[in-house]
């Protein structure tokens, strides 16, 4: 009986080893142009310690979604300039995504922010949120004058993210 607890205690220990380098060695990557262990892609799609963190609030998701899509407005602007407005398909896309954006950014508590970096809320409502408001003010008028606007208010925000450190800001969930 013995022998038998010592050869599984010694498997397990061996299996284990195993899993741990492999999963140190072997890495792919999540999507997101991060890489993570062979072995937490296989059983949880993401790495052990985003799997075991509590979910996200909200107000981080909102967050999230209305910096990602903000983002993707700029890049849309950025492609087609001053024709955007005449490119009734592609410019409709960019009302759709700058309205969500907006109500996004719109719902974010500002105090949630605060707990990030004291200057933020201030920064994302004046500069981000704006900015969000006459894109999508402006495309859906087809006012290039405000879309322009609100370029400058989105480079503003982006300049001050670009002055911090990362070391400015406490993690958000």
């Amino acid at each position: 009986m013995k022998k038998i607890f010592r050869i599984i205690s010694i498997t397990v220990i061996l299996i284990l080893i195993i899993i741990f380098v492999g999963n140190s060695i072997i890495r792919v990557s999540d999507g997101s142009g991060e890489d993570i262990g062979i072995i937490e892609e296989i059983f949880f799609g993401k790495s052990i310690y985003s799997f075991l963190q509590p979910p996200w609030s909200e107000d981080y998701m909102r967050w999230d979604k209305a910096t990602e899509k903000s983002r993707i407005i700029a890049d849309m602007i950025a492609k087609h300039g001053k024709d955007l407005i005449n490119l009734e398909s592609i410019r409709l896309e960019a009302v759709e995504i700058s309205n969500s954006a907006y109500l996004d950014a719109e719902t974010i508590d500002l105090e949630y922010l605060r707990k990030s970096n004291d200057e933020l809320p201030e920064m994302f409502s004046s500069k981000l949120t704006y900015a969000l408001k006459l894109w999508s003010e402006g495309l859906k008028e087809k006012d290039n004058n405000k879309i322009i606007k609100g370029n400058q208010f989105y480079n503003e925000f982006l300049q001050w993210m670009q002055s911090k450190d990362r070391d400015d800001f406490n993690r958000m969930r």
